[in-house]
C-alpha cells in the first residue's frame, strides 16, 4: 500500500492495532486505498513506446548507470523506474560517448559483431579515448 504523502505523518507512531491495519485495512475506516506510483510515460523521449523506455530505465538501474525508484506494480505493462540521478559510471559513459567521432567509430566497431553489452561499449569507447590521448601525446612531442 502506498501512503498518501500529502496527508501521512511519517514521524508519528502507528495508532491502534497495527496488525489489524496490515491484515485487514477495511477494519480501519481512515486507512487509505492502495494507490500506485507510476513512471512518466516517456520521460520526454519521443518515438519509442513507453514500455520500451521504462524497460531501458530499469536495466540502466541494474547496470549501475542511473539510480532510480522501481515503481513496477501489477498493472504495469513491464518494469517501470523513475530515474533519480546519474551514477559515477553513468557520468563516465556519457563523457566517453559525448565525442561524436568517437561515438560513431564505436558504433561501427560494435556493428561488426552485431551488438554488445554495456561493458564492451565502455571498453571500446575507453580504448578509442586512450588512442586519442596517445595521438595527442605524440603530436606534442613531435612539435618540441
Amino acid at each position: 500500500m502506498w501512503p498518501d504523502t500529502e496527508t501521512s505523518n511519517f514521524d508519528a507512531p502507528p495508532r491502534g492495532n497495527w496488525r489489524d491495519r496490515i491484515c485487514n485495512p477495511s477494519q480501519v475506516p481512515s486507512c487509505p486505498k492502495p494507490r500506485f506510483m507510476t513512471a512518466p510515460q516517456n520521460f520526454g523521449i519521443e518515438g519509442f513506446p513507453p514500455e520500451q523506455v521504462g524497460y531501458h530505465a530499469h536495466i540502466m538501474v541494474q547496470e549501475g548507470l542511473i539510480e532510480g525508484v522501481d515503481v513496477t506494480h501489477m498493472q504495469s505493462p513491464g518494469p517501470e523506474v523513475i530515474p533519480t540521478s546519474l551514477t559515477w559510471k553513468g557520468h563516465e559513459f556519457l563523457d566517453l560517448a559525448r565525442d561524436h567521432e568517437r561515438w560513431n567509430r564505436a558504433k561501427a566497431i560494435i556493428a561488426k559483431v552485431g551488438g554488445a553489452p554495456i561493458s564492451v561499449w565502455m571498453k571500446v569507447l575507453t580504448d578509442l579515448a586512450l588512442e586519442g590521448v596517445e595521438a595527442m601525446g605524440t603530436k606534442s612531442v613531435a612539435r618540441n
